[in-house]
């Protein structure tokens, strides 16, 4: 038997028939690892990123504590979380030289029960207790930093804190309880 043209044309043809079917296949087959390798990249990704999201509010809920535990101008000085409609002030002057934000303290006065005042009480208070035992007198303003006010800034205040001689004797319920106040604040306006 003699190989002809006409048989040469049809094993050609065959054959071409055959590497297209096996590419077809090896280009499934690389797609199914590549989508396969995506998915897994995927859930790798959203891994990391829940490991992370974890750490980050591991790490924020370390920091507030040892903020609160120090007293810590770090986060809050004022007690509490702010809620919606409280008012939010800190210390921008000490002695008319300006404190940076950070070192400002952030203090929470309720939604319409306290005044800049209370606020700056409650600021002076603070930063005498960071000042230690004795003594303490400094003037100062504070400033607004409540989200959508006018970021005013009130004062200057005038505080001076002295030491007691005596406790004081406070009443309640007809019940009289001598309490050891060591110190008293007097706040002003000194306008």
């Amino acid at each position: 038997m003699t190989y002809t043209e006409e048989n040469f044309s049809k094993d050609l043809a065959m054959l071409g028939g055959m590497i297209a079917g096996a590419m077809k296949k090896k280009g499934k087959a690389k797609k199914g690892t590549k989508a396969k390798k995506a998915t897994k990249a995927k859930k790798a990704t959203k891994a990391t990123k829940a490991k992370k999201a974890t750490k980050a509010k591991k790490a924020t809920r370390k920091t507030k504590s040892k903020s609160s535990k120090r007293g810590g101008d770090a986060h809050m000085d004022g007690g509490r979380i702010p809620k919606e409609g409280d008012r939010t002030f800190r210390i921008n002057t000490i002695d008319s030289a300006p404190v940076k934000p950070d070192k400002g303290g952030t203090y929470v006065i309720k939604a319409g029960k306290g005044t800049p005042l209370d606020a700056a009480r409650k600021a002076f208070r603070k930063r005498c207790q960071k000042q230690g035992k004795g003594s303490c007198a400094f003037k100062f303003t504070i400033k607004e930093k409540t989200r959508g006010s006018s970021h005013k800034v009130y004062g200057p205040y005038k505080g001076r804190r002295t030491k007691l001689a005596n406790p004081k004797v406070m009443k309640f319920k007809g019940k009289e309880f001598k309490i050891m106040h060591e110190y008293d604040v007097d706040l002003a306006d000194s306008k």
